[in-house]
């Protein structure tokens, strides 16, 4: 006799049952990053370029936080849309923390270095 299952798989293939949470780590982290760097918006030398590069990093990471949050939730319930969504997610983590980490001090120090000349 066999028992029927309700569980659905996800399209595409199956996903490690970790990587909900991760994700939903991640967002978390993510969203908290956000908050830290929408307080320099208000720095007076946020102004220009340097501002425009903060209001950017700091929605392309509230956006990517809130792709992670409904990844997590989508891969836990098994949804269709799940893992697209997880990819995006991924994607948009990966390149937010490269550029908070990397490229605004980076972008910076160009920024300044080119008044001194």
């Amino acid at each position: 006799m066999e028992v029927a299952t309700t569980e659905k798989a996800p399209a595409g293939g199956s996903t490690p049952r970790w990587t909900w949470w991760t994700l939903l780590i991640g967002a978390g982290i993510l969203l908290g990053w956000a908050a830290f760097v929408y307080g320099f918006t208000s720095e007076p030398s946020a102004t220009g370029r340097t501002g425009a590069v903060l209001w950017a990093s700091t929605l392309v990471s509230i956006f990517s936080s809130l792709a992670g949050f409904a990844a997590a939730v989508g891969l836990q319930r098994r949804e269709d849309w799940g893992r697209p969504m997880a990819w995006v997610a991924s994607v948009g983590m990966t390149i937010t923390v490269v550029a908070a980490i990397v490229g605004v001090p980076v972008l910076v120090g160009l920024v300044s270095s080119r008044k001194l000349s």
